[in-house]
């Protein structure tokens, strides 16, 4: 499964044009993102960055159940210095296909829950769906991302 799940991240690397829509359900609110990002990944390492200078830092351990460690998150730009904020969610992986990757998250703190897919359409194209729910398993909101890889 390492060798796999590894593979998976391994295709990730580049630099991405992503487009996220989030849409909360309570108040009926869309919010569109676009993004230039590139990830980096070496071994247990990955590291998503985009032209915001806003980059989350994953400690990968694919020996254990497929867990990823708790992340790091760094905001830099032209008024601040390195802010760094520890953040601990449970983050699980799961390789349900071929071509099918399912990440789960739980942030405690937070009382969320957040599923999302993964679906690897080619090497230059990927899209995301996710499902954000409350500790009562009520969903508050959803995701879709799609990433188109730069040249």
């Amino acid at each position: 499964m390492e060798k796999s799940l590894s593979l998976y991240f391994k295709n990730l690397k580049g630099k991405w044009l992503s487009q996220t829509n989030l849409y909360l359900l309570k108040n009926k609110q869309q919010i569109i993102y676009i993004n230039k990002i590139q990830i980096i990944f070496q071994k247990n390492y990955l590291n998503i960055s985009n032209l915001e200078h806003i980059s989350y830092q994953y400690n990968l351990n694919f020996s254990k159940k497929n867990l990823i460690n708790p992340y790091n998150f760094y905001l830099n730009n032209e008024n601040t210095q390195y802010i760094k904020k520890n953040y601990s969610p449970y983050i699980h992986t799961e390789i349900i296909a071929k071509n099918l990757l399912k990440i789960d998250y739980k942030i405690e703190e937070k009382k969320l829950k957040y599923n999302e897919y993964f679906i690897f359409i080619n090497s230059n194209l990927i899209i995301c769906m996710g499902f954000l729910k409350n500790n009562k398993n009520k969903y508050i909101g959803t995701k879709t991302t799609s990433y188109i890889r730069l040249k």
